[in-house]
């Protein structure tokens, strides 16, 4: 059998066979043909060097390759090396998306107030508002006190004599009356109007009068000038009325009304009407007082022994 029949056998090694005691060497044969490569074996000792063997035989043909082993175990871990230097920070990256609005978060507790700071700077005005509108009435407040009374003014110059008036109606003779009150009076009844009650009656021609119910009665039926003068005092601060009347019925623009500017003040009623009458009809000159306190009187006199008058009362027939 020659190397190229025996090919075949050279494709795998066989197992490793256990080492022999030396054989006895044997008488040298013929050169034969190349036998298969066995396996290698264990190194044996080294021999001694026999003699130079026959010419070298031709080199055989390269078997086919062998298969691959196993993998080999993993070797155990090595260890860690050194830390190694940091490199250069990277490029800045591109900046990405704003996320989506996270939820607010419960308000914080109030913190302490700080100092108040520095004044600011006054900012200039503002341009003017619309002026509103008026707000209701206001309710009148009391009246003041009463001033004192200021110094006479210098005398002025006298006016220039005025024109001759027209001629009058002449006055009818026989028929008037003048009576005066030394008496105070005061009011019976608020705001109510009463007869005043002249003590007095030095003139009464054409007319009677009752004084305790204070009424004139006319005898003849005429046109008649009334002229009255009152004077009105308080103890508190009130109103007071003064009017004539015919029979009761108030004669129209006849009635003054005045206040009391203080308690313990007094007032002057005088006016002049004129009015018609009938003969037995009664004329009274009438009072009244917003309280009780009201009374015709006057202050006391300045000189011992005067008279002072409260009321006085004319009545003139013209026609």
């Amino acid at each position: 059998m020659n190397c190229k029949d025996n090919c075949k056998y050279q494709c795998c090694s066989g197992p490793r066979g256990s080492r022999g005691c030396p054989g006895e060497r044997g008488k040298r044969g013929r050169i034969g043909p190349t036998g298969m490569t066995g396996a290698t074996g264990i190194k044996g000792d080294t021999g001694m060097t026999g003699p130079a063997g026959g010419a070298t035989g031709d080199k055989g043909m390269t078997g086919d390759k062998g298969m691959t082993g196993d993998k080999g175990m993993t070797g155990d871990k090595g260890m860690t090396g050194a830390q190694g230097i940091t490199g250069p920070d990277g490029a800045q990256g591109i900046t990405g998306p704003d996320g989506a609005q996270g939820v607010t978060g419960p308000d914080g507790a109030q913190g302490i107030t700080g100092p108040d700071g520095a004044q600011g700077i006054t900012g200039p005005d503002g341009a003017q508002g619309i002026t509103g509108p008026d707000g209701a009435q206001g309710i009148t407040g009391p009246d003041g006190a009463q001033g004192i009374t200021g110094p006479d003014g210098a005398q002025g110059m006298t006016g220039d004599k005025g024109m001759t008036g027209a001629t009058g109606s002449s006055i009818t003779g026989g028929n008037y009356t003048w009576a005066y009150k030394t008496q105070f009076q005061k009011a019976s009844i608020a705001s109510t109007f009463e007869n005043i009650l002249f003590n007095n009656t030095p003139q009464l021609v054409d007319w009677t009068y009752n004084a305790l119910t204070g009424e004139f009665t006319s005898v003849t039926t005429g046109v008649y000038m009334i002229d009255y003068t009152v004077l009105g005092s308080d103890s508190g601060s009130a109103r007071m009325s003064v009017r004539g009347s015919i029979s009761g019925s108030e004669i129209l623009g006849s009635a003054i009304t005045l206040d009391f500017q203080s308690s313990a003040s007094g007032v002057i009623f005088d006016n002049s009407f004129i009015m018609n009458i009938n003969s037995g009809q009664s004329f009274e000159l009438q009072f009244a007082g917003s309280s009780v306190n009201v009374e015709v009187n006057n202050t006391s006199a300045v000189v011992s022994g005067e008279t002072s008058t409260f009321a006085s009362l004319m009545i003139t027939r013209i026609a």
